[in-house]
């Protein structure tokens, strides 16, 4: 007895496009013959045959009386036949040879449809549909052997939208992405993108920021509350009516004044109306008045449309109104925090452990197909082969092409100065280019954020961050055909500035020269240094900078120019970016009785040590 051994392996990786078959051969031979099976990493296996299909092992013929000939085809239909949808479609092959051959056609080695007709060698198609596109193949057989000649057929007719747009809900001043993709022959394909009726280039509010990219995709750049709408994608290769396919556009803003008149004059003694022309998305949910700098007494006015009329109360003469300014992005009232949409509202939970067993089965040569190929059987496939003997194992990567990204995995944080850097690892990009987002709650208890990273980057510096104070980030990734799922939360508590610095050791040394001044770096900066600013002060007076741009990298300075007779002090602020830390102890320095320095009055200057 002979343990398994592969005579056919799979390849070690495959890449195929979403939906499309997949096959995977894996053979082997052993005493007894081993059982082939197949398992995905990570789930049970999909049962097997043990024998390959059988084999016709063919015929003898005893020499003489007759003379056979193979089949030899006198006519065939041209390698590649256009034709227009809808439209009648025969394909002739006829062969000779003795005996004589039958001729048989079969579609992408299947049997022809049942609607088509096969008669004396040719294929009668009635009615050809987008569907009859693809290959056939003539097969012209006796015993003396098989020929066969291949046709591709190629319908013409208007294109098909296959990815059609979206309904995308965006931020005011976010990129919008409405995705439209189509196939046809031929296909010289031109998309054409309508907001309502109107050609997207032909309106001034959208010229310069709209872009229809190669694939038929419309982009949106920094939208305002005038690009929410109905958008219609509608793609063309000049053969019939194009079709078209729609999506729309919400655009979150917050509340605005439109236009607010600077004076309303009133009836006297009568009931007035002043208005207030508001705008926003979400829904307005309050308006404040006030009266002379003061809140005017009206009941609380619930959800409004806008714009808005609120009644004024009875009034004699002119009486100022004024609204006061409505919320802008960042407030804590109820329109602002409904603008931003956490990452939760976004999350979908992937099913583990799901691998699409309906589309997956292991043919007669012991293959794995995978027809239809979904995202969720993208991953390590194993094959097994087992006898009484022993198992053994191979492994392929399978790679599911045209689906959204697969979530960002090992996402650390770095706590930096009032900052965070943020890293990840990028999932499997679905075979189209992906781009990342950051979110995180910029305070407790507020609505996530979103932060974009630069095209290529798998990091982003998030800054200022409140320092001592826990913070929550997440990573979500982005293609053309959608988001994938947001990755694990993780948690992270940047750090604050040292506010203190150590004292001078020694205080400072006089010499001939001047007032040499020694110090050590702050004890607890988490960052670099970039500098410090000398401070001093004589005979009590005010402070002043000596200098503001001492390196960081320095300990010491030396302080010429001092007067004789005079009481110095002298202080070090340090800096770090665009922080400064509080200032450190002050050194006291008198010049009383030194010689060698001048009388009078000097400007004070320094030089740094070297």
């Amino acid at each position: 007895q002979d343990p398994p051994a592969f005579t056919v392996r799979p390849k070690e990786e495959y890449f195929q496009e979403v939906g499309r078959e997949l096959v995977i051969p894996c053979m082997a031979q052993g005493d007894p013959p081993p059982t082939i099976t197949w398992v995905k990493v990570g789930d049970a296996g999909l049962g097997g045959s043990a024998e390959p299909p059988s084999r016709d092992r063919g015929c003898f013929w005893p020499p003489g009386c007759h003379f056979w000939a193979p089949p030899t085809f006198l006519e065939t239909p041209p390698a590649f036949v256009e034709v227009r949808d809808q439209a009648a479609l025969s394909l002739t092959c006829r062969a000779v040879g003795n005996p004589q051959p039958v001729v048989t056609w079969k579609r992408s080695d299947l049997p022809v449809q049942s609607g088509d007709t096969v008669s004396n060698g040719t294929l009668s198609i009635a009615t050809v549909e987008r569907a009859s596109a693809g290959t056939y193949t003539c097969h012209a057989s006796s015993k003396e052997g098989t020929v066969t000649h291949t046709t591709r057929v190629l319908v013409q007719g208007p294109p098909i939208i296959v990815v059609p747009p979206q309904n995308v809900t965006v931020n005011i001043s976010q990129d919008a992405f409405l995705a439209c993709q189509a196939e046809a022959y031929p296909g010289n394909l031109t998309y054409t993108w309508f907001q309502g009726s109107s050609n997207v280039f032909h309106l001034s509010h959208l010229q310069a920021r709209v872009r229809v990219l190669v694939d038929g995709s419309l982009l949106l750049q920094r939208t305002t509350p005038d690009d929410a709408g109905k958008y219609t994608c509608t793609p063309s290769n000049g053969l019939w009516k194009p079709p078209s396919a729609s999506a729309f556009v919400t655009v979150l803003y917050p509340a605005q004044v439109t236009t607010m008149l600077p004076e309303t004059h009133l009836p006297k003694g009568m009931r007035g109306v002043i208005r207030c022309p508001c705008r926003a998305n979400p829904p307005l949910l309050s308006v404040t008045w006030t009266r002379d700098g003061r809140p005017l007494e009206l009941d609380k006015v619930g959800p409004l449309p806008a714009p808005s009329q609120i009644p004024s109360p009875q009034v004699v003469g002119h009486v100022p109104l004024f609204m006061s300014p409505c919320p802008q992005r960042g407030s804590v009232t109820a329109p602002i925090r409904a603008l931003v949409v956490a990452p939760h509202q976004h999350v979908h939970a992937p099913q583990v452990g799901s691998v699409g067993k309906s589309s997956a089965q292991v043919d007669g040569n012991s293959s794995l197909v995978l027809h239809p190929l979904i995202k969720e059987q993208h991953g390590v496939w194993e094959c097994t082969a087992t006898n009484q003997v022993a198992s053994v194992t191979t492994a392929t990567s399978v790679h599911v092409l045209g689906t959204s990204p697969h979530a960002v995995t090992n996402v650390s944080v770095l706590p930096l100065l009032l900052a965070a850097n943020i890293s990840w690892e990028p999932g499997f990009d679905g075979g189209f280019f992906q781009r990342f987002s950051v979110w995180y709650p910029p305070r407790a208890h507020h609505d996530w954020v979103s932060l974009s990273v630069p095209a290529g980057a798998q990091h982003l510096l998030v800054e200022n961050l409140q320092p001592d104070t826990s913070y929550q980030f997440s990573v979500l990734a982005q293609n053309k055909l959608g988001s994938g799922p947001f990755s694990q939360i993780v948690t992270s508590v940047p750090r604050g500035f040292p506010v203190t610095t150590v004292p001078p050791e020694p205080p400072a040394m006089t010499t001939v020269r001047g007032v040499l001044l020694r110090w050590d770096p702050p004890a607890r900066a988490s960052v670099a240094l970039s500098g410090y600013a000398l401070e001093l002060r004589q005979d009590k007076g005010g402070w002043e900078v000596l200098e503001r741009s001492i390196p960081g990298t320095d300990t010491q300075v030396l302080v010429p120019g001092l007067i004789k007779d005079a009481f110095y002090e002298f202080r070090l602020v340090a800096f770090a970016g665009s922080y400064i830390s509080d200032p450190s102890n002050t050194v006291n320095v008198s010049t009383a009785g030194e010689a060698g320095l001048p009388r009078g009055e000097r400007n004070l200057r320094w030089e740094a040590s070297k």
